[in-house]
C-alpha cells in the first residue's frame, strides 16, 4: 500500500529585500538610493500606508535607527500616518546632498533617466523638492509652491508617451499633485492587470 506524501509548496515573494541602511561606512548604497529601493519595495507589496513605516524601521540598524527614533520621539511622529517623516529625519542626519549650495538648481535640473518609470520619477522629484526645501530652509529661505513646482516638472519631463498625450488635455498650472497621483496609480495598475492576464 503506497501512501502519498503531502506536497509543500513554499511562496518566495517576488520583491527583492531592500539592504539594511546602517550609515556607519558599511553601506553598498547611498541613502537616495536606500530610499528609492524601500519604497520600490513598498510600492510593489502594495503595503497600505500605516504599515509602511515599520517596515522601513526594519531595514535600519545602528546610527541610522537611532536617529529615526529620537526624531519620532522628540516630534512626536506618527510614522502610521505620515511614513515619509522617516526619510525626512534620514536626510536631515544623513544625506550628503542636504547642504547643497545650490538647491534650485538640483531640483530644476532633476530629470528623468532613460526609460525610467514615471512613478519612479515622481517620487524621485518629490524626495527632491523635500531635499530642496530643507537645504532653503537651512539657508533662510523658502520653496514656494512645492507641489505646483514638482508637479509642473513632472509634466514638462513626463518619461512616459502615453501620460504625456493625457497631460496634454488641460494646461500644466491646472493639472494638481493629487491628479498626478492618480493618474499614476491608474497607469500602475492596469501596467500590472496586463503583466498579470500575460
Amino acid at each position: 500500500m503506497s501512501t502519498t506524501l503531502p506536497i509543500q509548496v513554499v511562496c518566495q515573494r517576488e520583491v527583492k529585500d531592500p539592504p539594511i541602511f546602517r550609515d556607519d561606512g558599511s553601506d553598498a548604497v547611498t541613502l537616495d538610493e536606500w530610499v528609492e529601493l524601500i519604497n520600490n519595495f513598498i510600492r510593489k507589496g502594495f503595503l497600505p500606508t500605516e504599515e509602511q513605516g515599520e517596515e522601513i524601521l526594519i531595514h535600519l540598524r545602528g546610527k541610522a535607527k537611532d536617529a529615526v527614533k529620537v526624531g519620532m520621539i522628540s516630534n512626536s511622529l506618527d510614522i502610521r500616518a505620515n511614513p515619509d517623516a522617516i526619510y525626512t529625519l534620514l536626510r536631515k542626519h544623513f544625506s550628503c546632498q542636504q547642504h547643497s549650495p545650490i538647491p534650485l538648481q538640483d531640483f530644476y535640473t532633476t530629470l528623468p533617466e532613460p526609460q525610467e518609470d514615471p512613478f519612479d520619477y515622481w517620487s524621485c522629484l518629490n524626495r527632491t523638492a523635500d531635499i530642496t526645501a530643507e537645504c532653503l530652509k537651512q539657508q533662510g529661505k523658502v520653496l514656494d509652491n512645492q507641489l505646483i513646482e514638482v508637479t509642473c516638472m513632472f509634466i514638462r519631463n513626463c518619461p512616459n508617451s502615453d501620460l504625456v498625450l493625457t497631460f496634454c488635455s488641460k494646461t500644466i498650472e491646472k493639472w494638481t499633485a493629487y491628479e498626478v497621483q492618480e493618474i499614476l496609480n491608474e497607469y500602475h495598475s492596469e501596467r500590472n492587470f496586463r503583466a498579470a492576464t500575460k
